[in-house]
């Protein structure tokens, strides 16, 4: 699993990081750490669907500080 971690990121520079991640790792199963920001996870959220792509925010332990993103078609 590859993993982008948007800890310290600003939010202005959020969506072009996802980006970039998304299309430069198309075919993997890929993880985003967005820590436990709301407004982070909802840009995150957003151009993940944009992508039409199969995604899981958190774990069944509780954190919800990343997101899961299910292995991408080639």
């Amino acid at each position: 699993m590859i993993i982008l971690d948007l800890h310290r990121a600003r939010h202005e520079d959020v969506e072009s990081k996802c980006h970039r991640f998304i299309n430069s790792n198309w075919g993997e199963s890929l993880k985003i750490i967005t820590g436990n920001s709301r407004e982070m996870q909802k840009i995150v959220c957003r151009i993940i669907t944009d992508y039409k792509l199969e995604f899981h925010v958190g774990d069944i332990a509780g954190n919800g500080g990343f997101i899961n993103i299910r292995r991408l078609n080639v």
